[in-house]
């Protein structure tokens, strides 16, 4: 009988289990006490200067200090104690913490097989097969709520770096546009940030066909957020996204378009 728990470890990298922490590990320990010393309103300026010391994107060192919160508190838990997770794929790690949070068991035994040299490729796989498993197909509009719930966790998880907190749509006057999230900072409700997650469409030629009206979207929402986030499901759509800000000069951060995937 398969155990569908465990991923294929089909294709393969060299065993993490003695390992030194990987790049992203060292950046992030590094990175979050300087970080916990900024006061607020510094920290987004902090989050750029340190990328640019580890010469990463802000995007990649958020995730990356996100990331070791989350091994933090699963490394002394009783399910993946001992686990060298500092040594794994960032890339890898997020499927362990997205499979964590439907499947703790599941993600244990996956997590044991990234330290042990599973490939991302894998571990990928084998969290869309237990998603596909324990939780109802989603289609239709139930796909395009589960994405936008997601992305809500997903960005709160990072945000919360940079003292943000979300706001329910519930608290929203009648006339506030429609977004799929909302935050503020924490000591400054002027400074406001909305999320839209585009489509889910079902092929990579309606994401193409759809992005320019997508894009229009959010360079409205941008008069009336401080920034707003275009959550995309490919690394190619995203590229695309930056393509086309870059040629209507609108490069002043005010919008960014983020690979979340599905």
């Amino acid at each position: 009988m398969t155990d569908h728990s465990r991923p294929s470890t089909a294709h393969t990298r060299e065993d993490r289990t003695q390992a030194l922490p990987a790049r992203w590990a060292v950046m992030a320990a590094e990175a979050a006490p300087e970080l916990r010393q900024l006061n607020h309103g510094q920290r987004e300026q902090g989050f750029r200067v340190l990328a640019e010391r580890f010469d990463v994107s802000p995007q990649t060192l958020r995730r990356a200090v996100a990331m070791l919160k989350f091994v933090e508190r699963v490394e002394s838990s009783q399910l993946m104690a001992g686990l060298n997770l500092r040594a794994v794929p960032l890339a890898g790690l997020e499927y362990i913490k997205k499979w964590n949070g439907y499947d703790a068991k599941g993600a244990a035994a996956a997590a044991k097989e990234l330290v042990k040299g599973a490939s991302v490729e894998a571990i990928a796989a084998g969290e869309s097969e237990a998603r596909a498993r324990l939780s109802p197909t989603l289609r239709g509009r139930a796909l395009a709520v589960g994405y936008r719930q997601y992305l809500a966790e997903y960005l709160s998880d990072i945000l919360r770096l940079d003292e943000y907190i979300s706001v329910k749509s519930k608290n929203n006057p009648w006339y506030s546009p429609s977004v799929d999230c909302c935050f503020i900072k924490q000591n400054d409700a002027d400074f406001s940030l909305a999320a839209i997650a585009m489509g889910p469409y079902e092929s990579d030629v309606a994401y193409r066909r759809m992005l320019n009206y997508w894009m229009v979207r959010s360079a409205g929402l941008s008069r009336l957020f401080s920034k707003v986030i275009l959550a995309v499901p490919t690394e190619e759509i995203a590229q695309l996204g930056a393509d086309w800000l870059k040629q209507n000069n609108m490069l002043d951060g005010s919008i960014e378009v983020m690979q979340v995937e599905i």
